[in-house]
């Protein structure tokens, strides 16, 4: 279920929980987070389609497991699809943070990078 891809970087498939749960018990299980970052993907994650979200989902599990975890999304419709950086309000207003975690999609595989052993 997870690959090393490099130094400090690994792929899981699975939802947004899977690799949460993945990262956490197996990847960082000596290093566990201090914040986990659930996004940012195209899509917003609000009214009826939370019940549904991967992003919030991943979020959620590790709330779960008694980390602290923030959901990032941002919409991606006809007014802002042109955008040169469409991503550019989450990336703006996530948290600049000393997190050793963070969740990041690519297409339909999570990279989780962790933090260091040293």
């Amino acid at each position: 279920m997870i690959a090393k891809l490099g130094e400090r970087r690994y792929a899981a498939e699975g939802s947004p929980a899977d690799c949460v749960l993945a990262a956490i018990s197996d990847v960082m299980k000596d290093c566990p987070p201090d914040l986990v970052l659930s996004g940012v993907n195209r899509g917003n994650n609000s009214g009826e389609n939370a019940m549904y979200s991967g992003t919030i989902g991943g979020a959620m599990e590790a709330a779960l497991q008694n980390l602290p975890a923030i959901a990032l999304s941002q919409y991606l419709g006809a007014g802002t699809a042109g955008l040169a950086d469409p991503f550019e309000a989450a990336r703006k207003h996530a948290p600049a943070s000393s997190a050793s975690f963070s969740i990041t999609e690519i297409g339909n595989r999570m990279s989780i990078s962790a933090c260091s052993t040293t």
